[in-house]
């Protein structure tokens, strides 16, 4: 049973080759520039430009699009089956087990 398993395993395997990935030369890296290094009160001020592109009408699309999501997951949340339901299939697998008990 297991050898024609390991069987259709290994012929599938046969089949699969290694990807050529894109590795970086050694040299090529070497001939690349030194990254630019820039003081850190530039650094801060542009993000200070950034912060300031946060407007009232940005902050009232996140806030509605947080209740339309938080509205979704309460949805989510709930159960899909119904009392009866849920009952029908306690009982079906109290009858299973008891047959597996028996025999």
């Amino acid at each position: 049973m297991q050898a024609p398993r390991f069987l259709v395993a290994l012929c599938l395997l046969a089949g699969c080759s290694i990807p050529q990935l894109d590795t970086p030369n050694a040299a090529e890296i070497a001939r690349q520039d030194y990254p630019e290094l820039r003081p850190l009160s530039e650094l801060t001020a542009e993000a200070d430009a950034r912060s300031q592109a946060i407007t009232p009408g940005v902050t009232d699309g996140l806030r509605a699009r947080a209740t339309s999501l938080r509205a979704r997951a309460r949805v989510l949340r709930q159960s899909a089956l119904t009392p009866a339901d849920r009952e029908r299939i306690r009982s079906g697998l109290a009858r299973l087990n008891a047959a597996r008990a028996e025999g």
